[in-house]
């Protein structure tokens, strides 16, 4: 069952170089989608997740379709499949009618045409439809859940650490600021001191100079004194 849920939704690249159809873009998909829901306005019971779904208001165009995740979403949709011939067996009925030289309403109306002969009705399709995509929506909210609990644990863990980083940046400036300003201090005391210490090296050494010219002075006076005495006084 899957695999042939699988085909219904996912184009294998090989078959897609070969289809015309699958070089369609998303956008001209998108206009489909919505000709078809102008078509369907008259049901006033359409369900309006369905609407929005088929609209592509849900599609990010930053982003890309991911095979894989269609595949993982696909597998939880197989799980609430509703018996009998719904939505899925239409879609089924919608693609065996590809190669077929039709337009797309035509297709559409063909493959309506083999439902209707099993009883079913326009409605019953688009409810089906419909709860299909409340379990992709569910599945949605649980995605959601769990990417935001992943961003809490990494990415918000890392943008905490990146905060704390910040605030320690902040305080390393302050205390490089305040070293800063001390060492401007110091450097202006040390040229503060560079110059008493040159005056009183000047003055020390003046004192240090007349202290020994007066030392070599006096002890002059004293020594002739002597040589007269021994001299004069025999």
């Amino acid at each position: 069952m899957f695999k042939n849920l699988k085909s219904l939704f996912i184009v294998d690249n090989t078959e897609k170089n070969q289809k015309k159809e699958a070089e369609e873009t998303l956008e001209d998909s998108i206009e489909n989608a919505e000709y078809l829901l102008d078509e369907l306005d008259d049901f006033d019971d359409f369900d309006e997740k369905l609407e929005a779904a088929l609209s592509g208001e849900m599609i990010e165009k930053d982003a890309v379709v991911d095979n894989d995740i269609i595949e993982q979403l696909l597998l939880e949709v197989e799980k609430n499949d509703i018996e009998g011939f719904d939505y899925f067996e239409y879609k089924k009925a919608l693609k065996a009618l590809e190669k077929m030289p039709m337009n797309e309403v035509t297709k559409y109306r063909s493959a309506f045409a083999t439902a209707s002969t099993m009883g079913v009705t326009l409605e019953d399709l688009l409810k089906s439809a419909a709860f299909y995509v409340t379990v992709l929506d569910v599945e949605k909210e649980k995605a959601t859940v769990d990417f935001e609990k992943k961003i809490t644990e990494s990415v918000g863990k890392k943008e905490e650490e990146v905060t704390q980083l910040k605030n320690k940046i902040q305080e390393k400036k302050a205390l490089i600021k305040k070293l800063t300003e001390e060492i401007t201090q110091h450097e202006n005391k040390i040229s503060d001191l560079k110059y008493k210490v040159k005056d009183s090296k000047k003055e020390l050494t003046e004192n240090q100079n007349n202290f020994k010219v007066s030392f070599d002075y006096l002890k002059a006076q004293f020594t002739i004194d002597i040589a007269r005495m021994k001299e004069y006084l025999k």
